[in-house]
Formats: structure tokens, C-alpha cells, sequence
């Protein structure tokens, strides 16, 4: 009995401390934002007195950098619709993902690893797409597919070697 008492108050300080050091980290993380956000209004606002300098001055650069700008907001669409692609494909697996963890009558934490999945997946794609894998914008939903599975994959690995590693 006070073996059981014993780890409670341990899992209990042990969860403390994980909430504090989250606490933090979010804090300091929070700062750091604060700081960038910061950074960039300085830059938009040196980018304007920039572009309206070249008005006056240079009109031909100015046009440069208008034309510049127009690219990198066509770029942004792009990147926004593959992702909105890749989005149809996560949750069509992410559906296909739930129904097996129901029929396999695996735990009862069904929406954690589904959710879980979901999430390393998109941090996987939304890293391709930042990278601008040619493959991803042929078919995005097939794509974030294959993601999903090879995560899914790896996870029902790394469970199989869980139980065998409990059986021995």
C-alpha cells in the first residue's frame, strides 16, 4: 500500500515539474515571438520607406521591386493551396486510422494516436512544401497519404517491438 502512495506523489511531482518546465518554455517561447514580431514591423516599415524613396527616385527599380513582391504573394497562394490539398488527404487517412484503432480494439486512447499521427504527419509535409518537393504538387492528397502511412507504419512498429519487448 504505501509503495502505491509512494509512486503517486512521485508521478504527481514528476507531472508538476513537466507543467512548469512547459510553463517556461512557452514563456520564453512567447518572448522570443514577441521579439521577432517586433523585427519584422521594423522591416516592413524600412521595406515602405524604401519603395516609396524609389518612387521618387528610381522608377524603374521601383517597378522591380513591385514585380518582386507580386511573386513571393503567388508563391504564398501556391504554398497555401497545396497545403489546403494535403489537408484532404490527412483527414482521409486520419478517418481510415480511426476505424483501425476501433476494429483492432487496440487501447481506448483512440483519438490520441490518430491525433498524434496527424500531427508528426503534417509537421512532415508542411516541411516538403516548404522545401518545395516537385512530387508534392502533382497530387498533394496522395502525397500526404503516403505520409501519413509511413507514420502510421512506424508507429505500429515501434509498437509490435513494445509488446515483444514486454513478452521477453
Amino acid at each position: 500500500m504505501e509503495s502505491k502512495v509512494i509512486k503517486v506523489i512521485v508521478i504527481s511531482i514528476v507531472l508538476l515539474l513537466f507543467c512548469v518546465f512547459i510553463y517556461f518554455k512557452t514563456k520564453r517561447d512567447n518572448s522570443k515571438i514577441k521579439n521577432n514580431l517586433k523585427l519584422v514591423d521594423d522591416k516592413k516599415k524600412e521595406k515602405e520607406k524604401e519603395k516609396i524613396r524609389l518612387k521618387e527616385v528610381d522608377e524603374e527599380k521601383y517597378n522591380l521591386l513591385i514585380q518582386e513582391e507580386d511573386k513571393l504573394k503567388e508563391i504564398k497562394k501556391l504554398k497555401n493551396k497545396i497545403w489546403k490539398e494535403c489537408r484532404k488527404g490527412l483527414f482521409i487517412f486520419a478517418f481510415i486510422h480511426f476505424i483501425f484503432e476501433i476494429v483492432s480494439e487496440s487501447d481506448r486512447t483512440y483519438i490520441l494516436m490518430v491525433a498524434v499521427n496527424y500531427q508528426i504527419s503534417k509537421y512532415f509535409i508542411r516541411k516538403q512544401i516548404f522545401n518545395k518537393n516537385p512530387y508534392l504538387t502533382k497530387n498533394p492528397i496522395a502525397f500526404s497519404i503516403g505520409i501519413s502511412l509511413i507514420v502510421f507504419c512506424f508507429r505500429l512498429l515501434l509498437g509490435f517491438l513494445w509488446t515483444f519487448y514486454k513478452t521477453i
